[in-house]
């Protein structure tokens, strides 16, 4: 990560000639760019729908936390945001393939993480995701302490509203539950 300062100059409601820093952060190495991919298995005879999730450590709260698979955007592995999703998917939580569904227009150019900060995020909805018959691509160091777990819908609100996922998963959670919704996949 990379602290910048702004400087915004802007004329405000009442005509005034404003100037104001600001503290912005942002990934270069990422192209300020980065993926989530929202692994949606299907209802079965026996089982009912279920979402994969990553649980990993995470160093701004220093707590373990509920995520999506995610990561950042490299150029030297990946030709757009979509392909990032999908090795996400698969280093982090060992699956391949399913539908994938952009959850924003191809020409969006991502969704802002935070106010202060340049990152920008795409996610991606993957409907019925299979297990990697290779088992997993080489994983970073960090990513060895990865949890990975499926649960219910209703355990993914839960997980949600008692705080223990990150944000962009959340974002994308919620985006992901209405096209399922909508396509009738959960009620």
């Amino acid at each position: 990560m990379t602290m910048y300062d702004r400087t915004v100059e802007f004329t405000s409601e009442s005509g005034q000639a404003q100037t104001v820093q600001y503290d912005v952060v942002g990934h270069p190495q990422c192209h300020f760019a980065s993926a989530v991919a929202f692994p949606f298995h299907p209802a079965t005879a026996t089982e009912p729908a279920q979402v994969t999730l990553v649980r990993e450590y995470a160093q701004g709260p220093n707590a373990l936390m509920y995520t999506l698979p995610c990561g950042g955007f490299d150029p030297k592995k990946h030709a757009n945001l979509r392909e990032c999703a999908m090795a996400e998917l698969r280093e982090e939580a060992m699956l391949v393939g399913g539908e994938v569904v952009d959850l924003l227009p191809e020409d969006h150019p991502g969704q802002s993480e935070l106010k202060w900060s340049r990152n920008k995020f795409k996610p991606f909805l993957f409907i019925d995701p299979q297990p990697d018959a290779s088992g997993h691509a080489e994983r970073d160091v960090e990513e060895h302490t990865i949890q990975v777990t499926r649960v219910t819908i209703p355990e993914l609100y839960d997980i949600i509203q008692t705080g223990q996922m990150m944000m962009l998963s959340v974002y994308a959670a919620f985006m992901s539950l209405e096209v399922l919704k909508a396509r009738k996949l959960i009620s």
